[in-house]
Formats: structure tokens, C-alpha cells, sequence
């Protein structure tokens, strides 16, 4: 197996089972943890190839103690959960200095009110920028780098602490391709996948802006991404998620490998809303290491 470099994360007395990530996350699908906790992967490896929150990593790790979970943390999350309280310190002082001001939830912020928001801010260090911007910003300005102190939306009570988050995952940072290649060769490995879905907007993944050039992570994903993440995986049971916006079914019929589906309403406002998909491949394949999981969801 290639190199790849592993980083154990201290395991913790008790670990809890969240109902969410700590910090918010697009996509952290805790929708689907009902699902995956009815999934047995203990004596297993269960590799999560796009990592994000780690809320799938955490969820698998909580509910199945004996199972090797390891997380590809490509988007640099936990060097955000580190900064937790350093950020929850920020918070507090941004409550104390802007009380007097009265501000109110989803309100435009005063000339007054920013003022004080950046004269806090210049005066701490070591915090979640992404985090604290999207106290006084639109998500999606969040997202595009484009923040600035517009709304208010501080949180009024203390950032959880969730130091048992991710006790006992192993924690990984590379590129997709590099991540399958190293596991594929383990009898028992599980592969879970969540890659952006092709075909849609893909604002929140990667932050190199050319993967192949700085072997890297990718700014983008292709269908031809898609595609080599498919052929990659081999004849290795594998969870994808996917939306009725992808093609993902069409995908795996052209390469001719069998699957397993569930769909799932899932809600993004008030009158919005999508399907979306998780497919389970190769179900028979390995079935004396790997048996069909599926049937304990379904």
C-alpha cells in the first residue's frame, strides 16, 4: 500500500452519539444517521473517502466500538474543531460588548455595532474565521469567501463542547484517489462515499483550484472524477450518496455493477427540497467478508 499518513485520534473515556456535527457543516447528513446506525461495521473497516464533518466517521465510530473507521478529512475540519474554544472565548465577549446595543437575530447590523464586532475581533486570534463570519453573514457569502458584518445572527448561549467527537477515528488528508488505493487491498474495508454531487453546485468542496497539477485536492468534481472513483473501488462494498440531480445510477449501469438504493426526502427550507440517494454496490461480491448490509436498513 502506498504511503499515506495516519493520525490517531485520541480515544475518550465514553463516546457519545451526536445528533449533529459541532460546527455546521453543508451536507454533514445527519438526515441518514438513523440509517447508518441500523449498519453493523464492527470488526471492519470503514473508510470515509469524503470526509467533511466526520459526522459519518463519528456516527459509525459511536455505534460500532470495534470497527476501524478512518476519516479523510480534506476539508480541514478538525483544525476547526480545535479552535472551538478559543472561538466560544470570542463569542462570549461579542455577547458582553454588544448587549448594550440590543441587537436582534437577522437584523442589520449598526455603523455602532460593527464598529464594536471589529475592534473584538482584532483583539483574539486562533478562532474559526469561517465560523465567527457566519455569525454576521448570509451562508452563502460563507461559503464564497465573501464575508462581511452585515446581519446579526451570534449565537446567544455557549458552543457545545463535544470533545468526544471523533475519539477513536483515524484521521487521514488526501487526495480521494490516494485514500481508495490504500484500503482497497483489506478484505474486510468498506468504502463511504459522499462526493459532491455531479451536476450540481460544488461552492463548499476542495481548496486547491488545480488538483492535478499540485496533486492536491480538487476545486471541482467531475464526472470523470466520478468515474475513477467507481473504477477505484473495485469489487469492494462501498455506501454512496448521491441526488436525483446526479446520474449516478446511469453511471453504474454503464459499468455494469450492481446496486442497492434507498431514497430520502430531505428539506433545505421552507419550500425547498431534493431526493436524495444512497446506493450500496457490490453487495455480493465479497459477501463471505462483507455481507449485504443492506437488508438490516431497508
Amino acid at each position: 500500500m502506498g504511503e499515506l499518513k495516519i493520525e490517531v485520534i485520541p480515544p475518550y473515556p465514553i463516546m457519545r452519539d451526536y445528533a449533529h456535527a459541532p460546527i455546521r457543516f453543508i451536507g454533514q447528513k445527519r438526515n441518514w444517521k438513523s440509517y447508518l446506525k441500523k449498519v453493523d461495521f464492527n470488526n471492519r473497516v470503514a473508510v470515509d473517502v469524503f470526509g467533511g464533518s466526520g459526522f459519518i466517521s463519528h456516527t459509525i465510530k459511536a455505534n460500532n466500538p470495534s470497527a476501524r473507521v478512518v476519516w479523510n478529512d480534506f476539508d480541514g475540519y478538525y483544525d476547526r474543531f480545535k479552535l472551538l474554544d478559543a472561538t466560544e472565548r470570542l463569542r462570549a465577549e461579542l455577547v458582553r460588548r454588544l448587549a448594550p446595543t440590543k441587537p436582534k437575530i437577522k437584523e442589520k447590523l449598526t455603523d455602532e455595532q460593527k464598529a464594536i464586532i471589529d475592534a473584538t475581533l482584532s483583539e483574539f486570534e486562533g478562532y474559526d474565521q469561517e465560523l465567527v463570519f457566519s455569525w454576521f453573514s448570509h451562508q452563502l457569502a460563507v461559503m464564497r469567501g465573501e464575508a462581511s458584518r452585515k446581519y446579526y445572527n451570534l449565537r446567544e448561549s455557549p458552543i457545545p463542547k463535544f470533545p468526544d467527537y471523533l475519539a477513536g477515528v483515524e484521521r487521514v488528508k488526501d487526495d480521494f484517489r490516494e485514500v481508495i488505493k490504500h484500503f482497497n487491498g483489506l478484505s474486510n474495508v468498506v468504502f463511504i462515499c459522499d462526493p459532491p454531487y455531479i451536476f450540481t453546485h460544488q461552492a463548499t468542496y476542495g481548496k486547491k483550484a488545480d488538483a492535478k497539477e499540485s496533486k492536491d485536492f480538487h476545486s471541482s468534481f467531475s464526472l470523470g472524477d466520478y468515474v475513477e472513483m467507481i473504477k477505484l473501488i473495485g469489487d469492494n462494498p462501498a455506501y454512496i450518496f448521491s441526488s436525483e440531480k446526479s446520474e449516478t445510477k446511469v453511471v453504474l449501469e454503464l459499468l455494469n455493477i450492481s446496486y442497492q438504493v434507498i431514497e430520502k426526502d430531505n428539506c433545505i427550507g421552507s419550500d425547498r427540497g431534493y431526493v436524495e440517494i444512497l446506493f450500496f454496490i457490490n453487495s455480493a461480491k465479497k459477501s463471505r467478508e462483507i455481507p449485504s448490509l443492506f437488508g438490516e436498513i431497508l
